[in-house]
């Protein structure tokens, strides 16, 4: 091995990135090293010749001496006994050091580690979640833990205690064909569907993926390439289940008209789903439905029940809600100026960060839209809940499983408001096997 080609495996081995793997056959394959300098890139390490390699393992190995503590500890869930490693140069420098731990609900406790100790032991027994514990010194942050309180197991459903075996179909939500949706399949023929599986002694119901894709491009139509995990797609929506549908005589006119009849029997008819053509017959009734809403229940002299529901809603789902209706409101407006913007990559540059002053000029100006995708969010998420509370009605002891794709798009939502969190320049795949001998790219990034 070249003195090189071993830096690289050192700098992979913090990076926590793999070197090599074994092959279908048990032979071990070592990475190329064009691989593992541009995963390296990816994390902002600059290991593209012996140079810079050496220097970036120069740098790593101060950084991590100045770094007081991990950067993730996993420990037991509702247990005080749990402790954080102290390493670098605490050792030599403890003194006036001073932890704080702040949890997922945003309280917070503060203390000092024993001066010999090699350890912090906050002795608090923390919820399930996400929670931050830093260390400070003489004014310096010296360390940040993401410290993730685990449950003992993986949640396991009581019927299955005793040995029980469930059964239950598995289907793709938009392949649900009937009488009365527009089209693709929804959450009301989910609901009846789910009835069905249940008079058949059914425990459980598998669903594709749900997660939000792109309405300005419905043709794009992969439930694992999504732009958001963390939202809905608001193409399930069973539209006449809407509450403003049910309010709005002149929306009732519509769909009840002959044309627009017509149109949908040629949705529901078709031999495929036509999803660009049910994402324009349903977003136009929406955007009718959400002009209703506003008025009658936004606009109120005092606020109606309704209206407080969706604020309620709006607080409880916080700034990922917002960026993800913002991404879509400032996508929609990029897209309708000019049809090549297929993402937040090639948006102008003051829109590209989330956090940005134009974005937030543009959150206050444009609210109306940012609300509208938020009403849309709103809605769908009443109607998958009012599926699950009808599974636990019926007795089904698991319900809904519904998957989850890898990761995203990169034009998504979600890169753009947690790009951090992403390798943007790489992509998810998997090294051949006996069905595909060139290995796999997924085009996500990891």
């Amino acid at each position: 091995m070249s003195e090189y080609r071993d830096r690289l495996e050192r700098l992979c081995g913090i990076a926590h990135i793999g070197t090599h793997y074994a092959d279908i056959w048990g032979k071990r394959v070592d990475v190329p090293e064009a691989s593992l300098t541009a995963l390296l890139k990816e994390l902002g390490i600059d290991a593209s010749d012996e140079e810079h390699a050496a220097e970036a393992e120069r740098r790593s190995g101060e950084a991590r001496a100045h770094e007081w503590l991990p950067p993730v500890v996993v420990v037991p869930a509702d247990s005080a006994d749990w402790s954080v490693p102290l390493q670098g140069d605490a050792a030599q420098a403890r003194g006036g050091a001073r932890w704080t731990l702040v949890t997922e609900s945003g309280e917070r406790h503060e203390g000092e580690p024993a001066g010999d100790a090699q350890a912090i032991r906050p002795g608090i027994a923390l919820p399930i979640g996400y929670h931050h514990l830093s260390l400070d010194a003489q004014g310096e942050q010296r360390g940040a833990t993401l410290v993730l309180a685990a449950p003992p197991r993986c949640w396991r459903p009581a019927a299955l205690d005793d040995g029980t075996r469930l059964w239950g179909p598995a289907l793709q939500l938009y392949a649900l064909r009937s009488a009365r949706n527009w089209g693709i399949g929804d959450f009301g023929d989910l609901l009846r569907f789910i009835e069905q599986c249940a008079e058949r002694g059914a425990g459980i119901v598998g669903v594709n993926p749900l997660h939000a894709l792109f309405p300005h491009n419905p043709a794009h139509i992969s439930p694992y390439s999504p732009s958001s995990r963390v939202m809905l797609n608001v193409l399930y929506l069973d539209v006449e289940a809407i509450a403003d549908f049910g309010e709005s005589d002149e929306t009732q006119r519509l769909v009840r008209s002959p044309e627009f009849q017509a149109r949908l029997g040629r949705l529901r008819e078709s031999e495929l789903v036509d999803h660009v053509a049910v994402a324009a017959t349903k977003f136009e009734v929406l955007e009718r439905l959400y002009a209703h809403f506003r008025e009658r229940h936004l606009g109120a002299q005092t606020p109606t029940q309704r209206a407080q529901a969706f604020r309620e809603f709006q607080a409880a789902r916080g700034e990922a809600l917002r960026r993800h209706a913002t991404f879509e409101a400032l996508q929609a407006q990029f897209h309708a100026a000019d049809a090549a913007v297929w993402g937040w990559p090639v948006w102008p540059e003051a829109y590209q960060d989330h956090d940005s002053e134009a974005v937030k000029t543009f959150c206050r100006e444009r609210l109306d839209r940012v609300e509208y995708f938020e009403y849309l969010q709103w809605q769908v998420s009443l109607q998958l809940e009012r599926v699950a509370a009808r599974c636990d009605a019926l007795g089904m002891e698991v319900g809904l499983y519904l998957d989850l794709a890898v990761s995203v798009d990169r034009a998504g939502s979600d890169a753009w408001t947690y790009r951090e969190c992403y390798a943007l320049g790489a992509s998810v795949g998997a090294p051949p096997d006996d069905f595909n001998m060139s290995g796999q790219d997924w085009g996500l990034p990891p």
